[in-house]
């Protein structure tokens, strides 16, 4: 959208405003176009309530519509417009914004190798990330991220992958951390790349996983300036990741002793439903518990 002369800013809500699209945020911006993405399809209120403050909403999901679609002034969502069976219907929701974004590009003629490189990279890592089952499709787009990732020039994802002990070898700004480099497989992107840029969000600290780390480089500086400012992000991205597994840890632990309080350790018959709760849990991290206590 840059790219094409948009003025472009973004917004994330934390984890403890809560999932889904938040007008509050916006009611004193002057109004203009919100693009979803990974959200909005259920929606109906917000984006009426949206429609009142002046602004237009498009949508782009990859989740269930509810009974009524909202009033948006389009709707790109595989799970409105696709049968079940065609490999798109489960596409990740970034798949689904990276999809728009070159769309737009080819609409006014801009043929740049190096956002498709990017999207691709990013969508691979969603594919991961959010454990879409790889069809024929996605398969192929997890691969095609895959070599993506391995070649793109962009400073934030070099510097990602460089905490990770990656780089290319045909970098000549090789700035390797640590240890040997490692092939990129599926496997390194779920258990290595995707956990310290999901730390931000789980973390409750956002922004650091989004600029300058996704963003654009500062085209005021050099090269190896923006190389090192990312590479300080991505390092700053390790650490939370290793706080948020400590976190993680404490967090389990206090659940599994508060549910066999309640239901003991010789468990004859489980009860229909056991809730454990902590008023200071990280609220971005108690899915991961949830996970691990159902297994």
């Amino acid at each position: 959208l840059h790219r094409v002369g948009a003025d472009v800013s973004w917004y994330i809500p934390s984890r403890t405003e809560g999932y889904g699209l938040h007008v509050e945020p916006f009611k004193n911006n002057k109004p203009g176009l919100i693009i979803t993405v990974d959200t909005g399809i259920v929606n109906v209120d917000e984006v009426k309530e949206f429609n009142k403050l002046g602004y237009q909403v498009l949508v782009t999901d990859h989740h269930l519509p509810g009974e009524k679609l909202p009033e948006a002034v389009y709707i790109l969502d595989p799970k409105v417009f696709l049968p079940e069976n065609d490999d798109e219907y489960m596409a990740s929701g970034c798949y689904v914004a990276a999809k728009l974004g070159l769309f737009v590009l080819q609409d006014y003629e801009i043929d740049d190798n190096d956002i498709r490189v990017y999207c691709d990279a990013l969508t691979a890592m969603s594919i991961s990330s959010d454990m879409i089952p790889l069809n024929p499709t996605m398969r192929r787009q997890l691969s095609y991220g895959l070599t993506a990732l391995g070649i793109s020039k962009h400073v934030g994802l070099r510097a990602l992958l460089n905490v990770c002990n990656y780089n290319p070898i045909f970098d000549p700004n090789v700035f390797l951390v640590s240890g040997a480099n490692r092939p990129i497989t599926s496997e390194f992107l779920s258990f290595m790349v995707v956990p310290k840029l999901n730390s931000a969000g789980r973390m409750d600290n956002v922004p650091i996983g989004m600029a300058p780390l996704l963003f654009e480089s500062n085209p005021n500086k050099s090269y190896d300036r923006n190389m090192l400012d990312a590479i300080g992000v991505a390092i700053k991205l390790q650490a939370l990741n290793q706080q948020r597994k400590i976190v993680e840890s404490a967090i389990t632990t206090e659940a599994l002793n508060q549910a066999h309080e309640y239901i003991g350790t010789d468990i004859v018959e489980f009860p229909p439903a056991v809730v454990v709760y902590g008023k200071d849990w990280q609220v971005g991290v108690i899915g991961i518990v949830a996970a691990k206590l159902c297994n």
